[in-house]
């Protein structure tokens, strides 16, 4: 089926340093699913926010509030 699309397809990656070295096929393979689960993790809140209406939890913002909460001169009441 890949021939048909791009022919040649086999010779144009060299697959003896996949197979030949496992550590590395498990680089590879840990780099795409890396890759990929960042992709969803990225589409899955602006399909959550659009189509299901569920908040989410803004991580980046509380921490900045908790932060300028923690390091902010406390306010005294006379």
């Amino acid at each position: 089926m890949l021939d048909t699309v791009y022919p040649g397809w086999d010779e144009s990656l060299d697959w003896s340093l996949l197979l030949e070295r496992e550590s590395f096929f498990y680089l590879v393979l840990s780099a795409a699913a890396t890759l990929c689960f960042c992709c969803c993790g990225s589409c899955l809140p602006g399909y959550a926010d659009s189509r299901l209406r569920i908040p989410r939890f803004h991580l980046r913002q509380n921490a900045v509030r908790a932060g300028a909460a923690f390091f902010s001169a406390p306010e005294i009441k006379e």
